[in-house]
């Protein structure tokens, strides 16, 4: 019988799957080493049986297993290896938190009819609806809204004094705000000032 023959017979033995004349062969090389062993003692006693015994016992086991406990380190590294790739993995291709986009309403106010004329001494007109008439007078000039519904400026009788004077006036308008009325500028051109 040559060793790995041996092996799987003690083997066998250690896990209780021997027939009785399998275990009666092992059993019988444990004694044959228990008895050489013994035989090389002056004077044996029962300590030096129970000595030799156990030494014989582990050396089978030892013969037996070597290759059991010499792969229990490479397996524990190996499980350890493989633990740290896949968390090195999924560190390094971590998916980034989605984010979740709500839409908000968002009311828009409508538009509103409305403007500001600034007049050159810093006076401020509101430009409403349905206003009519004469808005304000600068020099011999008359800022007034029109029968035809635009405010337009239209010159007085011309006083000397009163011309070498140049005034400018603003019309303006905030967002959402539009001018109810054009602006008739003097050559007759039409001016809307939008949001």
């Amino acid at each position: 019988m040559d060793n790995k023959q041996e092996q799987e017979l003690i083997d066998k033995y250690l896990a209780g799957l021997c027939t009785p004349q399998e275990k009666e062969t092992v059993e019988s090389w444990y004694l044959s080493y228990a008895k050489d062993k013994v035989d090389n003692l002056d004077q044996p006693d029962e300590a030096d049986y129970i000595a030799a015994e156990k030494e014989i016992w582990n050396s089978i086991v030892r013969q037996n297993n070597p290759r059991k406990l010499f792969l229990w380190p490479y397996i524990a590294a190996a499980s350890i290896f493989l633990f740290l790739t896949i968390g090195v993995f999924f560190i390094l291709h971590k998916q980034p938190a989605q984010q979740i986009v709500k839409n908000q309403k968002q009311e828009i106010i409508p538009g509103t009819n409305k403007a500001t004329l600034t007049l050159a001494n810093g006076q401020k007109i509101i430009l409403t609806r349905g206003l009519n008439g004469k808005l304000a007078q600068q020099g011999c000039t008359l800022v007034q809204v029109n029968s035809s519904g635009s405010i337009a400026y239209t010159a007085l009788a011309a006083n000397n004094s009163l011309v070498s004077q140049v005034q400018f006036n603003t019309l303006s308008t905030v967002r959402g705000e539009q001018s109810p009325y054009p602006l008739v500028l003097a050559d007759g051109t039409k001016v809307w000032l939008n949001a």
